[in-house]
């Protein structure tokens, strides 16, 4: 997704909502991303809680969202 994300031409920033893990383990082109914000999470919540949480922390106009699990057919 990120990949794709930033091939496009329009502005655009991500909230990845990390549900108890160290962001050590945030792949490298996504954290020296600025346009991606993390919200790192004390401890596992939850995939829908971790999802609510980050929803919160949107800026933009537009949201969409994936699961960590979601893949491109």
């Amino acid at each position: 997704m990120h990949a794709s994300l930033t091939r496009q031409t329009v502005p655009w920033e991500a909230v990845i909502a990390l549900d108890g893990v160290s962001v050590e383990r945030l792949p490298a082109p996504l954290a020296d991303d600025p346009r991606v914000r993390t919200l790192a999470l004390p401890r596992p919540v939850g995939a829908a809680c971790a999802r609510n949480l980050g929803l919160a922390q949107v800026r933009t106009k537009y949201t969409n969202w994936a699961d960590d699990d979601v893949v491109a057919a």
